[in-house]
């Protein structure tokens, strides 16, 4: 399934110190995003590899990896440029193998998602400029 949103949660990026690195950035707006769908984040900072790649949620029973991908607004990336079969194997064994999370609840089955979100780099804290696709269940 393949959504597309602008960000309409509450401006926490927005306000962040100019210094962020477009990783940072991204993350913090695809936080906001399964935020507002109402996931639990448990980690905004996960690594694989010496790669940061994403979110760590909870979406009903299901534990989500999500894998982020900031792109400017002149090249909107394909889900398979940004996740190659590997890749998603290696992000679904690294959330499997990660300790139940606290509150979470029941936890029944791992999920890989994709957000490939769409900045203007001119302003990246411009938040009506942002445009998401999710991809889920990779």
């Amino acid at each position: 399934m393949t959504a597309t949103a602008d960000i309409e949660s509450p401006a926490t990026v927005a306000t962040a110190p100019a210094s962020l690195s477009h990783t940072e950035i991204g993350v913090g707006y695809a936080g906001e995003y399964v935020r507002a769908l109402g996931w639990q984040v448990l980690d905004a900072d996960l690594t694989h590899r010496r790669r940061h790649f994403g979110v760590l949620a909870v979406d009903g029973d299901e534990l989500v990896a999500v894998l982020v991908v900031t792109r400017s607004l002149a090249t909107f990336a394909t889900v398979s440029a940004a996740a190659d079969p590997a890749t998603v194997a290696q992000i679904r064994d690294l959330a499997a193998r990660r300790p139940a999370p606290d509150g979470a609840g029941e936890v029944t089955a791992v999920r890989v998602d994709c957000l490939i979100l769409q900045v203007d780099w001119n302003d990246p804290h411009d938040r009506s400029a942002v445009q998401v696709r999710h991809y889920r269940d990779l």
